[in-house]
């Protein structure tokens, strides 16, 4: 992760496909706006536009589209 040019940190998104699509994988009871800020932040560190997170937490898969203007 950059800032004003420097190296600030780094990031793991825990799927990076075709350099254009960051995928977040969760196991929890449902997605939250901290999970769905952790995705955009992904997006905008990462330099792409499009996201998925996807939860297997409950009973049924559960995905949420993330997608940066």
């Amino acid at each position: 992760m950059f800032y004003d040019g420097i190296v600030v940190g780094d990031y793991y998104a825990d799927l990076f496909i075709d350099g254009n699509l960051i995928i977040e994988l969760k196991a929890a009871k449902a997605i939250d706006d901290s999970h769905v800020a952790q995705g955009l932040n992904y997006l905008k560190a990462g330099q792409t536009k499009r996201g998925l997170v996807l939860n297997f937490g409950p009973q049924r898969v559960e995905i949420r589209r993330l997608i940066m203007d």
